[in-house]
């Protein structure tokens, strides 16, 4: 076992390696600390090497291992060419002692070492607790090779603190170890879904119903509380619902307007508008004005996903169907009377006249005293009581 004097030691040797046998500047010197971040997941060696690929070379380096440990021991000359398809990440391999065997240029620098300075050395050597027994880190890498079974797990190196994905793949020799760096990676997704939270919270907050429907499933995939709210429900009562329930709150005619202005979509329509109505909680029913937008298509490029922004209308349809009934008592009273009804502007402009008021003043056509003044039709002797009249009731 190492300790830390003989590490020291062996440090301050390094320093007289000559430079032919590091291909660039040698690597300043790095002490690591380890710390755990995610509890390794034991997969397949195809999962481990999908999961080890970023969506670039990564996979294929992965996947390569397998061959490596077939060949034995790789050669130096292998590491500009792994360096390369890895894009930067650090790839050694270990012989069963946990000794270096390779390490690739970026393995160099993660170490702080050139690889003639690592090669035959045991990795718990630059860990911060040797000659202590195995660290974590050191401990899972045996595992994996006790185990013959691929491990990836996340750790956090101190002090600089950047998160690397650590893919152990063993093989009869030992085991070959990926670390990829994944601190920006972690930086976007924690911003992205800190915009997702931030998003939601909007949208749960907003006092229209928000709603986001699939139009291959038949059903909603998000909707606001509102939704919920607006029939009566508490959001949890219609969270247990089935997408038939849902589907018995709106009336059957309303759903099959529904369908049949949806179907607009798939005309080229990016936007359409209609009202329905749905059952609320106490048996009423409710009138909702919404507004749906195109917001997803599937592979084939047809349209899938649409946003739905609604609000209730009920109180505003009752106002109008009470001025509409209003207005065709009115319109009925005044045609079937028998007095001379007339309907003027505010300024006394004639508009109509009931029929009553034609017999009564033996008008055939009234067409041609449309927007006339109403004082018109008296004598020259009450014409300014007329006006007087309409400047009063005004």
């Amino acid at each position: 076992m190492f300790t830390m004097e003989t590490m020291q030691t062996e440090m301050q040797a390094e320093g007289a390696i000559s430079s032919h046998n590091v291909a660039s500047t040698p690597p300043v010197e790095r002490r690591t600390q380890i710390k755990l971040t995610a509890t390794p997941s034991r997969r397949a060696l195809p999962a481990v090497i999908a999961a080890s690929a970023d969506e670039g070379n990564n996979g294929r380096i992965a996947e390569n291992m397998v061959d490596i440990s077939e060949s034995g021991e790789l050669g130096r000359s292998d590491a500009p060419a792994l360096t390369d398809s890895l894009g930067g990440a650090a790839l050694l391999s270990l012989d069963r002692a946990l000794r270096f065997s390779f390490a690739n240029r970026a393995a160099e620098t993660f170490f702080g070492r050139s690889f003639d300075a690592l090669r035959g050395r045991p990795i718990a050597v630059f860990t911060p607790d040797a000659g202590k027994g195995d660290s974590e880190f050191v401990a899972r890498l045996r595992d994996a090779m006790r185990e013959g079974a691929p491990e990836i797990f996340e750790m956090t190196f101190e002090p600089d603190n950047r998160c690397y994905k650590v893919v152990v793949t063993p093989h009869a020799e030992g085991v070959h170890v990926f670390l990829g760096d994944v601190t920006e990676q972690h930086a976007e997704m924690s911003e992205v879904e800190e915009g997702r939270r931030l998003v939601e919270q909007i949208i749960e907050l907003a006092p229209q119903i928000v709603y986001l429907h699939d139009l291959a499933l038949g059903e909603h995939v998000y909707k606001n509380r509102n939704v919920a709210v607006s029939l009566g429900y508490t959001p949890e009562q219609m969270e247990q619902m089935s997408p038939a329930q849902m589907a018995a709150l709106m009336l059957p005619e309303d759903g099959e307007r529904h369908s049949t202005n949806r179907e607009q979509f798939q005309s080229g329509a990016t936007s359409i508008e209609f009202e329905y109505r749905q059952k609320h909680k106490d048996g009423s029913l409710r009138w909702f004005r919404t507004q749906e937008s195109l917001f997803g298509r599937d592979g084939n490029g047809d349209p899938r996903l649409i946003l739905g922004f609604a609000e209730d209308v009920t109180s505003q349809r009752r106002v109008t169907e009470t001025r509409r009934e209003r207005g065709d008592y009115l319109e009925g009273a005044t045609q079937s009377g028998p007095d001379c009804v007339l309907t003027l502007d505010l300024s006394g402009a004639l508009l109509q006249i009931n029929q009553s008021g034609k017999t009564l003043m033996a008008i055939s056509d009234f067409a041609p005293l449309i927007g006339a003044e109403w004082i018109l039709l008296f004598g020259e002797s009450h014409r300014s009581l007329a006006r007087r009249a309409l400047t009063t009731a005004l």
